[in-house]
């Protein structure tokens, strides 16, 4: 079938158009995969922090059963660790310093 659309010259636009979008979008795609595997490798020191904190996390909320003292509310914990990542990656220590 797709050599009978050839034989028809009004469509040799249309196919024409049709290959060039799948050029761009096959480049698209590629630029993509590559993003993905850049965004792979920055997440992966990460994740042992994001485990740990789920940890913990974990052991606070089971803790205020004993007493209220030891609420936090699981916002309060991300910003405490995102302010915590953020100074470390600008090399200015802790923020519980």
């Amino acid at each position: 079938m797709g050599g009978l659309m050839l034989l028809d010259k009004t469509m040799q636009g249309f196919v024409d158009e049709s290959q060039s979008n799948i050029d761009r979008l096959q480049a698209i795609l590629g630029d993509a995969k590559t993003l993905q595997e850049l965004l792979e490798r920055k997440r992966v020191p990460y994740f042992s922090v994001a485990t740990n904190c789920a940890k913990l996390y974990e052991i606070i909320s089971r803790m205020s059963v004993l007493h209220p003292a030891y609420h936090m509310s699981f916002a309060e914990l991300l910003t405490l660790v995102s302010e915590t990542v953020m100074a470390r990656y600008r090399g200015k220590g802790n923020t519980g310093k």
